[in-house]
């Protein structure tokens, strides 16, 4: 995924969101980035990987997790997260942050998960207002959550990197369907205008 692939799905999912939710606060979308790692979570404890049909549960919520995450950077004002080009060799360029191959899915599902917990203690910290004060304060807080999305972002594409799959094709199949949901005009399903 290039960085300009990131920077293009942040702009469409913070449209699309607006629109959809309006001007809600950053948490909000960080939830749902917990909730579908959750859901991940409990997909991974049943994976049999011959199993396509987890396998493509899996997909989904990753790909549902990014939208969310997407959502949350935007609505934090990052419009991107310092993610370079990651090779399909598995090397990453144009980063401090070092492509490493753990080992197994579960793993990199636990690299996403603390990578999500500093995300969540960051954004906690602010909501306490332990991260006000001078403007040299505000900056350190904002340089770490940068680097915070840029690590997320690198452990998301490492797990999909491990198990075989694009994260630009996965987030692109599942964008496609959401972008289409109108949840402003049909709260209950938020199913599109068309039905």
């Amino acid at each position: 995924m290039y960085r300009e692939d990131v920077e293009n799905f942040i702009c469409d999912i913070s449209v699309w969101s607006k629109k959809n939710f309006g001007d809600q606060d950053d948490r909000n979308p960080l939830l749902g980035m917990v909730e579908e790692l959750g859901e991940l979570a409990e997909i991974l404890l049943k994976e049999d990987k011959t199993n396509t049909y987890l396998t493509r549960e899996a997909n989904d919520a990753i790909a549902d997790h990014f939208i969310f995450f997407c959502d949350f950077m935007g609505r934090a004002g990052i419009k991107s997260c310092g993610t370079g080009i990651l090779e399909i060799d598995g090397t990453y360029r144009d980063t401090d942050i070092p492509f490493r191959k753990i080992g197994t899915d579960q793993d990199l599902f636990v690299e996403c998960l603390k990578s999500q917990g500093i995300l969540c203690r960051l954004i906690l910290k602010r909501e306490q207002k332990i991260r006000e004060g001078a403007p040299r304060v505000r900056r350190r807080y904002r340089k770490l959550l940068e680097n915070a999305c840029s690590a997320h972002m690198l452990n998301l594409w490492c797990l999909c990197h491990q198990r075989h799959v694009s994260l630009r094709s996965i987030v692109g199949s599942t964008w496609i369907k959401v972008k289409r949901r109108n949840w402003k005009a049909n709260p209950t399903t938020g199913a599109n205008n068309g039905g």
